[in-house]
């Protein structure tokens, strides 16, 4: 056999082969009648679940002492002597969560030590008997890597506890 003889041989080889991969295997009158017997053989689907019955609400009202989660207790804060004056306007820092503030450096300046703490991406200068956070804290003492504060925290029973917190140095560890 010449090779263009066995060319052409083998090129209509390929050709019967590729066409009969186009034969169709499936009606849509038999593919429509396999998805009828799948269907049937799928059982009906049935209800786990009971049928409700009635809702009742509970009716209560939110100013009287029967509610369904309770009522904490009233806190009835009175001034203590502990509690610290308040020397003029509440200042900056007051006004954040102490969770919010991060201590990122300190100053140093004629003897006097002045912490810088960050709240978001601004950085304020504080000093010692600065006002710190929403719970009365105030700068006790500025070292290099840590503030000491002290914060009053109103209890159940109307009077002021002092609690001591130390904000460390941001990256510091803790």
């Amino acid at each position: 056999m010449t090779p263009p003889a066995c060319l052409r041989r083998s090129i209509g080889a390929i050709a019967i082969m590729l066409l009969g991969g186009c034969h169709e295997r499936e009606t849509p009158a038999q593919l429509q009648a396999w998805i009828d017997v799948v269907r049937d053989q799928i059982p009906e689907q049935q209800s786990y679940l009971a049928p409700q019955s009635k809702f009742t609400p509970l009716a209560y009202q939110a100013d009287t002492d029967d509610t369904p989660f309770g009522r904490p207790p009233a806190i009835a804060v009175a001034d203590h002597p502990t509690r610290p004056q308040q020397r003029g306007a509440p200042q900056v820092l007051e006004e954040f969560p102490l969770e919010a503030l991060h201590m990122v450096g300190t100053i140093s300046q004629a003897g006097r030590h002045s912490v810088l703490l960050q709240v978001d991406r601004v950085v304020y200068q504080a000093k010692t008997g600065d006002y710190l956070g929403r719970n009365f804290g105030m700068i006790l003492r500025i070292a290099e890597h840590e503030t000491e504060l002290e914060e009053l925290v109103a209890g159940t029973d109307g009077r002021w506890t002092a609690r001591s917190v130390v904000l460390p140095m941001r990256g510091e560890n803790k």
